[in-house]
């Protein structure tokens, strides 16, 4: 899946660099990169690989082949649609938010958070430990990357996808319902796929809001400490 995901993306990172190089209009180019994006999708659904890896190879390829210029003439058209896709792909995350699971799984949810955060701060560290950065930015760059939103969601809207669609599945249901008589108090989060997919996406998204709150107030206590905001300005140059 990831091989075959990364080959596939790839080649047609390739073909749209070839085919927009006869392209000058924006309409034109949008036309062709969102023909892009929905082939991707398509031979992603057919062949079963990733949906985000195979695009994400896509954008990979033309950022790293193509030049300034090619780049900024391909996306400035998408820029215009960019905060209208924003908030159509945060309503459909935000529509399976069940509010009514949250007490449910609120240890689950706790521990992500907790995990998450420790996994970013440490990590951040031992990286900067290694990278032998400065002490100020190894300190304070994990709370720097807390924010989280768009990957980590779409992950979770497709793993409830294909949750629900293997709860369809009648042998699959049949051994549900045969481990549910079974074990009567066993909670239907640990052996039943709708279950599973339903917690896994209202953790995230829950869990989304959150750090989508306090990640930029972080960030910006991360930057003040390690000295950058107003680095610029102290120098004598313009800020960023």
């Amino acid at each position: 899946e990831i091989v075959l995901s990364l080959v596939v993306g790839t080649a047609l990172g390739f073909l749209l660099g070839i085919l927009m190089r006869r392209l000058h209009a924006g309409r034109d180019t949008l036309i062709m990169v969102f023909g892009t994006v929905f082939l991707a999708t398509g031979l992603s659904v057919h062949f079963g690989l990733s949906l985000i890896l195979t695009n994400m190879a896509v954008g990979f390829v033309l950022a790293n082949t193509r030049r300034e210029s090619f780049l900024r003439r391909a996306t400035d058209p998408l820029r215009e649609i960019m905060p209208l896709l924003f908030i159509l792909f945060f309503c459909l995350a935000g529509a399976h938010l069940r509010l009514s699971e949250l007490p449910k799984l609120g240890v689950v949810g706790i521990t992500y958070v907790l995990a998450r955060s420790a996994g970013l701060i440490g990590g951040s560290r031992l990286g900067g430990v290694m990278g032998r950065i400065d002490e100020r930015v190894k300190k304070w760059i994990g709370l720097g990357i807390l924010s989280q939103a768009g990957v980590a969601i779409g992950l979770s809207l497709i793993i409830s996808s294909e949750f629900t669609q293997m709860a369809g599945d009648p042998t699959v249901a049949a051994a549900v319902s045969r481990y549910a008589a079974a074990n009567p108090g066993a909670s239907r989060y640990m052996f039943d796929p709708a279950a599973i997919g339903a917690a896994i996406i209202t953790v995230i998204t829950a869990t989304s809001i959150i750090f989508e709150i306090i990640g930029p107030i972080l960030t910006k206590v991360a930057l003040t400490k390690a000295g950058e905001i107003g680095k610029d300005e102290a120098s004598g140059r313009p800020g960023s």
